[in-house]
């Protein structure tokens, strides 16, 4: 997320402690508060990292956001989209004093993108928000993204998928999470945490071998133009995204990896 343009705004980026679980680095984000910060958010699960927020460390920054009396807005759209043991917990059943904004909807775990529904739910007990409550509800008016289908359909999206589908989902997407991990552990100057969450994870690259995440990434188009995406996402890292693949394509095939990221190690620097 990033502040609008034109909307005098200022947005600030945290650290994300990679060599720690890939866990908010709370020191760092502490330097960037100051008298005019508003706003902490949080998202969990993470994209691009795939780290999932242990319940102690979530009350760690709800602690922190008390401390400077911040709302936190919590991008939880891939809640619950965890695997391989880890567990979702919303960040706003952990603490009943900091005001917390949640954002969620059906793209990602339905896997409906292009439905484009979603909503926001305010947790304020202590109702400090009540003018931006408002200020929600003219946008929403404003703006209206779905379609009349797909919100009559919400109800019976929401209560009648069946378990079975959210569960194959995560099993795909672990599996394909764990084949990259395995591969990319045994290519030079490439490091990476298997995600636990959401359908990404992001590597770190040796920039005395391959040069920056741009120049990675321009390496790595020039051998085979990839059908998933490849995007930059902080200073010397890459995302990749493990989506929910046709069943025709197998990643454990090294002829069918997709944009050969899982074989393909680009020529390092000389």
């Amino acid at each position: 997320m990033h502040a609008a343009p034109g909307s005098q705004l200022e947005d600030r980026s945290y650290k994300i402690d990679m060599t720690n679980g890939g866990q908010i680095d709370l020191e760092h984000l502490e330097t960037l508060i100051d008298e005019r910060t508003r706003a902490l958010i949080v998202n969990n699960p993470g994209n691009p990292t795939g780290v999932v927020f242990s319940k102690e460390h979530l009350e760690d920054i709800l602690a922190l956001a008390n401390r400077h009396r911040l709302v936190i807005i919590a991008d939880e759209i891939y809640g619950d989209l965890t695997y391989d043991g880890a567990v979702f917990h919303p960040i706003a059943t952990l603490s009943p004093k900091v005001p917390v904004i949640t954002c969620d909807g059906i793209a990602k775990r339905w896997m409906v993108p292009g439905w484009r529904l979603g909503w926001l739910i305010v947790h304020d007990r202590f109702r400090v928000l009540s003018e931006v409550r408002k200020g929600l509800v003219a946008l929403s008016q404003k703006i209206v993204g779905p379609c009349s289908l797909v919100q009559g359909a919400l109800p019976t999206i929401l209560r009648d998928t069946p378990d079975e589908y959210f569960e194959h989902n995560k099993r795909v997407i672990s599996r394909n999470a764990g084949i990259v991990t395995r591969t990319l552990k045994g290519v030079k100057g490439v490091h990476c945490l298997k995600p636990h969450g959401a359908m990404y994870m992001m590597i770190g690259v040796d920039k005395s071998l391959y040069g920056d995440d741009i120049q990675f990434s321009s390496s790595l188009i020039q051998v085979s133009y990839p059908w998933h995406v490849l995007a930059s996402t902080a200073p010397d890292n890459s995302s990749i995204i493990s989506r929910k693949n046709p069943s025709s394509v197998s990643l454990d095939q090294p002829s069918q990896h997709p944009a050969g990221y899982v074989w393909f190690s680009p020529t390092p620097r000389r």
